[in-house]
């Protein structure tokens, strides 16, 4: 498992929101070729990041965070369920409103810095390549 690919498909995994909107999960399933159309989405965007061999292990992981937000979400936002226990997250969400701009302002930061992370991993590997070509006598860098 690729520790780098895992975190940007957590970053992404809601991408496809983007382009069709987010829709609840009781509603989806009632919509016809919605699900359909989100994963074509979503595959096109995993794609395009490098990340279209997330193993179904990722996949889970991911989708296992949305379900811890989402009952942590509840806890905090939907009439009567102020006494749920949510799981423990290991951060504390912000659950307070924000302009579609900050929201987006702080998604293009995160991104970069993950983007810059994984450059510098890459090139490190390559580094490494480089140093046992070079003792085998070819040449490689980043």
């Amino acid at each position: 498992m690729n520790t780098m690919n895992t975190f940007s498909g957590k970053l992404l995994h809601d991408a496809s929101e983007a382009y069709i909107s987010d829709i609840i999960r009781p509603v989806k399933v009632h919509l016809s070729n919605y699900l359909v159309i989100e994963e074509q989405i979503m595959n096109t965007i995993l794609k395009k990041f490098g990340l279209d061999d997330l193993s179904a292990e990722e996949h889970d992981m991911w989708k296992q965070i949305d379900d811890e937000m989402l009952d942590n979400e509840l806890a905090v936002m939907l009439t009567g369920e102020e006494n749920r226990k949510p799981v423990i997250l290991a951060a504390t969400p912000d659950f307070a409103e924000h302009s579609h701009r900050e929201i987006e302002q702080v998604f293009y930061e995160m991104a970069q810095q993950l983007l810059a992370a994984q450059q510098a991993a890459m090139c490190a590997v390559i580094a490494a390549s480089s140093a046992a070509a070079a003792s085998a006598g070819s040449s490689g860098g980043c």
